[in-house]
């Protein structure tokens, strides 16, 4: 039976030393969560990066076809990446938005949230103009990007013997 886990992504305050405080607070306040987060993990096993279900729906079960955007995928996200790194140690954030947008498709395309959430991070931090958390976000990416290629290849792979 999946276990939930669920993980607030509401701000948690410092907490403040008891004596600095006015009479009568107590030494933590809460602020309220914006929300929280579930995720269904099987007992042993890690959380999809690719739901495999939804990716044949998506191509119609045409494996040749699947094969195919998967070469592409392999074969432009190097440069995507590239791309974002230069523009962040560039400054460029018009080009990090860009081509965090353009990355953030290509893997929505197979389904991969998780990567998809991190290159909307860097694109959202280019269209504010906002790269000082940037180097991070990239590095989180990149993260994402590693486990997502992993499990393509490993699809393929498997696709191709049947």
């Amino acid at each position: 039976m999946p276990r939930a886990i669920a993980a607030p992504t509401g701000n948690i305050p410092k907490v403040r030393k008891a004596s600095a405080l006015p009479r009568g607070e107590g030494p933590l306040k809460l602020a309220p969560l914006r929300s929280i987060r579930i995720i269904a993990v099987e007992p042993n096993r890690t959380p999809q990066v690719i739901d495999r279900e939804a990716l044949m729906d998506r191509v119609g079960g045409d494996v040749d076809f699947l094969q195919e955007i998967a070469g592409l995928f392999l074969e432009d996200c190097p440069k995507l990446l590239g791309e974002i790194r230069a523009a962040v140690q560039g400054g460029d954030a018009r080009t990090l938005e860009h081509a965090a947008h353009t990355l953030k498709g290509s893997v929505a395309n197979f389904g991969a949230e998780a990567a998809r959430e991190a290159a909307f991070r860097l694109e959202t931090l280019g269209r504010a103009g906002d790269l000082k958390p940037a180097p991070e976000a990239v590095t989180s990416l990149e993260e994402e990007i590693e486990r997502f290629t992993v499990a393509l290849n490993s699809l393929s792979s498997e696709l191709a013997k049947s």
